[in-house]
């Protein structure tokens, strides 16, 4: 027999502390959505997954304009909480399918060009947070390492192309802590 569990409530704001809990924003996005692809279109998840896992996913350039809406919202937000910005970790963006068949001791390794795309991002994310209220937390901060950070052969590290699996939380995790505003330590 399962016992009833005892109904609670919040508690009565006279018994709530004001000074317990801080609002903060940490706000994180796939960088692919920042950028243009080579066409010149708007980037999606798919410029790195048309892509060949050998070839070069060629120029991919900052969407400036989404860059700018994004900033001004978080400016905006900024004014009324503090905002932080993240950003984007680079993404591999390896299918599992090549992974279930290369093996995992195979040498995974991201596209000619993958890397760069998201340092020209970063730079310009950078430059537009400057002299804003929004925070920003640059790429340089999560050193990304392919060889050791994508998976071992106990571990995946990415649930996807863009998202930490719950291991790679802990790890990168671990490793952005120490950068992040106090609310989120």
């Amino acid at each position: 027999e399962i016992e009833p569990l005892e109904e609670t409530g919040p508690a009565p704001a006279e018994e709530l502390d004001p000074d317990a809990a801080e609002a903060q924003v940490l706000f994180v996005q796939s960088g692919a959505y920042l950028l243009l692809g080579p066409d010149g279109r708007a980037g999606s998840r798919q410029l790195f997954t048309r892509v060949a896992a050998s070839q070069p996913v060629g120029r991919l350039d900052p969407n400036q304009p989404a860059i700018a809406r994004l900033i001004d919202y978080l400016d905006r937000l900024a004014r009324h909480v503090p905002t932080t910005m993240l950003a984007p970790r680079i993404e591999p963006h390896v299918s599992p399918n090549r992974v279930l068949r290369a093996g995992c001791t195979a040498r995974f390794a991201l596209r000619p060009g993958q890397a760069q795309a998201f340092q020209r991002l970063d730079a310009s994310l950078a430059a537009a947070t400057t002299s804003r209220a929004v925070a920003y937390i640059p790429l340089t901060a999560q050193p990304f390492d392919m060889t050791s950070d994508f998976m071992t052969c106990a571990t995946l590290y990415w649930s996807d192309g863009d998202h930490w699996s719950t291991a790679g939380e802990a790890r990168f995790g671990t490793r952005l802590l120490p950068l992040l505003p106090a609310a989120f330590r």
